[in-house]
Order: structure tokens, then C-alpha cells, then sequence
């Protein structure tokens, strides 16, 4: 479906600037305040226009699987639309990753950070997501410290955006879903390398350059699950030992390919201490935590200044809706709880 300029009419209702400057001046210290105020509040415009528009593309021109070619070939190819790629050059641009990790806010990066994430989520078609896998897999690389994947990090946290990538986080199963200790997805040793072989029940992202995949590994006949660093793509930029089954029909998320996958021996290469797989990922998931919290938050806060700017459009026995008693009494009470969330994030971040 063609992108209609005339799609777009009803958010001329909304173009409130979402920033809360009162927050940085609230947790920030002098110093860094006016550095992030000036970012977030030119930053805060975008999100209300072309990203937004990006947003409903993305939504409307949903990905498709293309398995085979016209000869028959299995070649699984990922197709997206320009607006998903739009996104992911806007978060490299606005540095989404990268603010956490180059601290030139130091102790106020991260609820830098946060707080633009927080404006650009709701109009993101939760690239959020693959943001927030690539932000924990960042943060696990950089605690590691291993200079194998010096260039990998780089990537992740980088502005440019033909060198950006995006990481995704390979747990879920079949077997055991959230009890990740039921995972099926082994790792086989040899020659001095691992090789993965099982089935990924849903991988987010399925467009992302690396993942952070946990597999069963063995030691003198003891099972342990260790973390292991993948590489998606070959040389030729296709994927490597892996299969796409199918993508999976979400009730949300739909601009965002979600996969069943099957690891037919995909090289993948250790993280951390063996056996330490749960340990390691943990950092991914309390990362992905937060950016549940801030993106939740940032919908809500949304949703809030929409409703807010209806109440003053729309009529009803001959007043504005913000004109009766009853209707402020729940604006009220809905922008307390908008307000309150957005004190919650910002402390923890």
C-alpha cells in the first residue's frame, strides 16, 4: 500500500512538543541540563512528524518471508519496508544506543538516554524493541571485555547508520518458554569451535546483524547453558546455517519480523565463562526490562496529550469535553498516573 499524505489527517490534532523539560532540571544536574534539554527538545519534533509517518508505513507494509526463489532455491529473504530502514537510520542518527555508552552526560547518560527513548517510542512501530536487544547485548560485550568482539561493540553503539547494527536475543523454545533451562538448543564442540543446532521458538528481529543465543553445552557428561555471540549473515549476506520457518502472526509488533528459526549448525562463539549462559544474559534482560517500563510509559504519556488535545476539540451537550466536571475528574486522574510512570523510569534510569 502506497504511503497517502491524507492518512495522516488525524494526528494534525497532535503536535504538542512531548518533552517534560521539568525532569532534566528535576534529576540532572546543572551541568548536563541544558546539553540534554536542547537535544531532547529538538529531538521531541521528529517524533511528532516524519518518524510518526515512518511509523504508520512500517505498519501498513507489513514484512514478508520470501523462501524460495523463482528456481526453487531456498533463500529466505527478509523483505521490509523502506520505512523499517528509515527507522533504524534515525536511531543510529539520534545516537538511541549510543548515548548510554559514550557518557558524555557521564552519570546522567543513561536517564538521557532513556528520557529520548521514552519521546521516541510511541511513534517508533517498536523498533524500541531491537533497539532494547542491541542496547543489553551492548552492555554484555562491554562488561566482558573481550577484545574478539571489539568491533561488534562498536558497531552497536555506533551514530552511523550504514554502520549500525542490531542484536537480537535467541531464548525462547518450544519446550520451555520462559524456563530457558528446558532449552533444547545445543551447542557441539568441535575442532575448537561451536557450532548450534536446535529450534529458536521466536527471535525478535530477525533483520538484526548478530544475536545473543543461549544452548545447551556439555562438560564431562554435566549440562550447562552458555551464551554465545552469532553472526546472522555470511559474506555474501546470506544467513548462515539458519532457516526461517516461518514469521509469526503477532497480535502487536507487526512491523517488527518475529521468526521461528532453525539453527542448522550456525557458528557461535562463546560468551563469558562456560556454563554461565543464564548469568550473562541476565544483564540483556534487566536492560529490556527498563525499556519495557520507559516504552510503556512513553505510550501512556502519549495517549495522555491526545486525549487531552480531543477534549478541547470535541463537543457534547454544548460544551468542549474538557468543559464538564466528570471528563476532568478523569483527565485528572489519568494524567496523574501518565505523570507518576514518567517519575518511576526517569529515577530508575
Amino acid at each position: 500500500m502506497a504511503f497517502e499524505q491524507e492518512d495522516f489527517n488525524y494526528f494534525d490534532l497532535y503536535q504538542e512538543n512531548t518533552y517534560l523539560s521539568d525532569i532534566v532540571f528535576q534529576f540532572v544536574d546543572k551541568k548536563f541540563s541544558k546539553t540534554i534539554d536542547f537535544d531532547l527538545k529538538n529531538f521531541s519534533p521528529r517524533a511528532s512528524d516524519e518518524i510518526l509517518k515512518w511509523m504508520w508505513q512500517a505498519e501498513r507494509n507489513l514484512p514478508r518471508l520470501v523462501q524460495y526463489d523463482h528456481w526453487g532455491k531456498r533463500v529466505d529473504r527478509l523483505e521490509t519496508d523502506s520505512a523499517w530502514q528509515s527507522l533504524h537510520e534515525v536511531s543510529a542518527e539520534e545516537g538511541l544506543v549510543a548515548i548510554g555508552y559514550e557518557r558524555q552526560s557521564q552519570e546522567f547518560s543513561r536517564l538521557h538516554q532513556f528520557l529520548k527513548l521514552l519521546i521516541f517510542h510511541p511513534s517508533s512501530a517498536f523498533y524500541s524493541c531491537p533497539l532494547a536487544m542491541t542496547d543489553g547485548a551492548a552492555r554484555v560485550l562491554e562488561q566482558q571485555n573481550d577484545s574478539r568482539f571489539a568491533e561488534v561493540f562498536q558497531n552497536l553503539t555506533s551514530r552511523k547508520k550504514n554502520q549500525f547494527w542490531t542484536a537480537g536475543q535467541w531464548m525462547t523454545e518450544k519446550a520451555g518458554g520462559s524456563d530457558v533451562s528446558q532449552s533444547e538448543t545445543y551447542a557441539e564442540f568441535k575442532q575448537g569451535r561451536y557450532f548450534l543446532y536446535g529450534t529458536k521458538w521466536f527471535t525478535s528481529a530477525i533483520t538484526a546483524d548478530v544475536a545473543m543465543a543461549l544452548a545447551q553445552t556439555e562438560k564431562q557428561g554435566i549440562k550447562k547453558l552458555s551464551l554465545f555471540l552469532v553472526y546472522l549473515r555470511d559474506k555474501n549476506n546470506q544467513l548462515d546455517q539458519i532457516e526461517v520457518l516461518r514469521l509469526k502472526d503477532k497480535l502487536g509488533t507487526k512491523a517488527m519480523p518475529t521468526a521461528e528459526i532453525k539453527l542448522n549448525g550456525t557458528e557461535g562463539f562463546l560468551i563469558g565463562e562456560w556454563g554461565e549462559g543464564v548469568k550473562n544474559i541476565t544483564t540483556i534482560l534487566n536492560i529490556s526490562r527498563l525499556y519495557n517500563s520507559v516504552c510503556a510509559t512513553g505510550t501512556l504519556y502519549r495517549l495522555q496529550s491526545l486525549i487531552r488535545d480531543y477534549s478541547l476539540k470535541r463537543t457534547a451537550f454544548s460544551k468542549r469535553l474538557i468543559d464538564h466536571p466528570l471528563h476532568q475528574l478523569t483527565l485528572a486522574h489519568t494524567q496523574a498516573i501518565a505523570a507518576a510512570s514518567v517519575q518511576m523510569v526517569t529515577a530508575l534510569a
